[in-house]
C-alpha cells in the first residue's frame, strides 16, 4: 500500500525531467504543482475509503499537470504574443513597452527599419520581412539594453530574432 504513493512522484519525477529543460519556467512549475496538489488531496481523501485509491490519485495527477501546463504556458507565452504584436502592428521609431511577467521586468522595444532579405534560418531562397530593433529591459533601477534583427517567418507568422537577445 506504501507503493501507492512513490507511483504518482516517479510521474512527478519523469515529467520534470522531460518537461523541465525547456525556456518555460512557469509552465513547468505550475504543471509540477497542480499535479503535485491535486493528487495528494486525492490521495488523502480516499485512502481508506475505497480501492479506487491509486487510481483516482493517477488521475488527478495527469488532470493537474495538464492544467498546470495550460495556466503556466499562458503566463509564458506573453513575452512571445506582446513580441510579435508589436512586430506586426508599431510602426517604424516608436515604442511599445510591457512588464514580463516572469521576472517583473519592464521590456520596451521600439522597431526601428523595415526591410526585407533572404534569411538562411527562415528561408534559402525566399526574401522575409525583417525589423531592426532597438531594446530595453530593466528591473530594480538596473537596464540593458542593445538592438537586434527579428524577422518573419510567412509559415506561421511569429517574429523571431536573428541574433537572440539573451546573447547580447
Amino acid at each position: 500500500m506504501k507503493n501507492i504513493f512513490i507511483y504518482p512522484m516517479v510521474v512527478v519525477f519523469l515529467f520534470t525531467t522531460i518537461v523541465g529543460c525547456n525556456n518555460r519556467p512557469n509552465e513547468t512549475a505550475f504543471s509540477i504543482g497542480t499535479g503535485t496538489v491535486l493528487s495528494s488531496a486525492t490521495y488523502l481523501a480516499t485512502k481508506s475509503k475505497n480501492k479506487y485509491t491509486a487510481p483516482l490519485t493517477f488521475i488527478a495527477l495527469v488532470g493537474g499537470l495538464m492544467l498546470g501546463k495550460k495556466v503556466g504556458g499562458a503566463i509564458d507565452d506573453v513575452n512571445y504574443i506582446k513580441l510579435n504584436t508589436a512586430m506586426n502592428t508599431i510602426p517604424d521609431n516608436n515604442k511599445v513597452a510591457w512588464i514580463d511577467p516572469n521576472t517583473q521586468s519592464q521590456v520596451e522595444v521600439e522597431p526601428t527599419d523595415t526591410f526585407q532579405e533572404v534569411v538562411p534560418q527562415i528561408s534559402k531562397s525566399k526574401e522575409s520581412w525583417c525589423r531592426k530593433v532597438d531594446w530595453k529591459i530593466s528591473k530594480n533601477g538596473e537596464s540593458s539594453f542593445g538592438e537586434t534583427t527579428v524577422c518573419r517567418n510567412e509559415l506561421d507568422g511569429s517574429w523571431s530574432p536573428i541574433f537572440p537577445l539573451s546573447s547580447m
